[in-house]
């Protein structure tokens, strides 16, 4: 499986938790990319923790 398929049955499962009116087809595509780019920022900033990227990424989704 590769990866964005991963990531998007875990999103998806965590969408199903939290309503809104945004359709969830749009959400999973805007969630799963914005988790790649951060996952390549990260590559070239590697200054910063997991944890660091963690926050950064839930401070930008709508789970946090």
């Amino acid at each position: 499986m590769i990866v964005k398929e991963r990531l998007t049955q875990v999103f998806e499962r965590e969408l199903e938790k939290h309503g809104s009116d945004i359709p969830k087809a749009y959400m999973l595509n805007h969630m799963v990319c914005d988790f790649a780019e951060i996952v390549r920022w990260w590559m070239n900033n590697d200054r910063y923790s997991p944890e660091d990227i963690s926050r950064f990424f839930f401070s930008t989704t709508p789970f946090a």
